[in-house]
């Protein structure tokens, strides 16, 4: 019998598995309330107490990654970050660095509100005011429901601004704590993959000046932002290197924003960089799978030419537009497709029999010709019933 990790290098390189390889894309852990999926619990535990979810979720499940293991890195400036709730300033504790993304719950501390601030940690706004050092501020509102993010004041006005600016966003792994990636590897070995994340330089640069910014720069000010993209893939490279020789074995690229562009401008702003950090981690032993959660179906040809080996979420319609048989028949051989079970459809509204039955049409199309890796189609959902989750493992499982 294979090993997760065995499993999941199969179905990379398209070679013969024992079953498919599977993960929820959970990026909270064993968090269920009343029989249904929480993951704003998460807030209420320290790094210990995160180490256990995780990793009673995959025991609970049989998964064989065990995703997004958060990853908290300062910037090259030092930063101070002060959190309000409602207007109401949250003591903060000095081990809080900046995101560069949108990943609300990478970037909290854990027990933030285990003082009594809010009743319930799910309910309100908080907002997340940075300060670097040299003078940038920035500032998020953060859902405490969903995670999500709104960015209500963004770090910089202009390309120029960020091209003076750099070092606020090269990240200094020595400073990152890995200290539960540690603890899981104690719990589960080296059998079981591990995934954390990484952002692409073109999604990254659309964080700090705003979308709308960036697209006016592919325009105006083409030269200058390929240079940046240039600059900022070395530091995902080294980014990359350091969470490799960390213990992370998947890095899940995140290349939302690119959903939003053109094959012709996706060739020019990023494919070149993916290509580079794809064969980066290549050489380094680890394997990139690229995040595009939105719409990419006329981008997959594209894609699929970058060499980069796995791709995630290949969202259904009606949030995407394209099915994993679609996918595959557009990319052939040339990737491995990770996905795509709806996180709204049946697994979250239906009953055990119904998400069962939508899992099965999910893992027949996805396996027409292997290199398939069984997955929600991003983050589980909140509220969504763990006995659903159940009966799909325990499917998978006899696969």
């Amino acid at each position: 019998m294979m090993t997760s990790r065995n499993r999941i290098n199969a179905a990379i390189n398209f070679h013969e598995l024992d079953r498919v390889p599977f993960d929820f894309f959970d990026e909270a852990g064993y968090l269920f309330s009343g029989g249904k999926y929480d993951p704003s619990l998460r807030l209420g535990l320290d790094y210990k107490e995160q180490v256990e979810a995780r990793v009673k979720f995959h025991r609970s499940f049989n998964t064989d990654l065990i995703f997004d293991v958060p990853v908290l890195i300062p910037s090259k400036i030092p930063c101070q970050v002060r959190l309000s709730h409602n207007g109401k300033e949250i003591h903060s504790p000095s081990r809080l660095f900046s995101s560069v993304s949108g990943m609300a719950w990478n970037s909290m501390p854990p027990k933030l509100f285990g003082d009594g601030l809010l009743e319930k940690a799910s309910e309100g706004k908080v907002v997340k005011n940075v300060e670097w050092a040299n003078g940038v501020v920035s500032q998020e509102e953060i859902d405490l429901a969903t995670g999500t993010t709104d960015v209500l004041k963004k770090a910089f006005d202009n390309l120029e601004q960020l091209r003076n600016n750099l070092d606020c966003a090269r990240g200094e792994m020595s400073h990152a704590d890995f200290s539960y990636v540690d603890m899981i590897r104690m719990e589960v070995g080296s059998d079981v993959m591990l995934s954390g994340t990484v952002i692409d330089p073109f999604s990254v640069i659309g964080w700090y000046i705003g979308i709308e910014e960036l697209m006016i720069s592919m325009y105006d000010n083409e030269r200058d932002l390929l240079s940046i993209c240039d600059a900022l893939t070395e530091v995902v490279v080294d980014s990359c290197a350091g969470m490799l020789e960390r213990g992370f074995d998947m890095l899940r690229l995140g290349a939302a924003t690119a959903c939003l562009l053109s094959p012709e401008l996706f060739d020019k702003f990023c494919a070149p960089f993916q290509k580079r950090i794809a064969e980066a981690v290549d050489r380094s032993g680890g394997i990139v799978c690229l995040h595009m959660c939105g719409k990419v179906r006329n981008l997959l040809g594209a894609i699929a030419k970058t060499g980069v080996p796995a791709m995630e979420t290949i969202t259904p319609p009606p949030l995407g537009d394209t099915t994993l048989a679609e996918a595959r028949r557009i990319v052939g051989d040339k990737m491995c497709l990770k996905g795509n079970l709806s996180p709204l459809g049946k697994l979250l509204n239906g009953t055990p029999d119904e998400a069962l039955r939508e899992a099965g049409e999910c893992l027949v199309a996805g396996n027409l010709s292997g290199g398939h890796i069984f997955s929600v189609a991003d983050n589980l959902a909140k509220g969504t019933p763990k006995e659903n989750i159940e009966a799909i493992a325990e499917f998978l499982q006899k696969s």
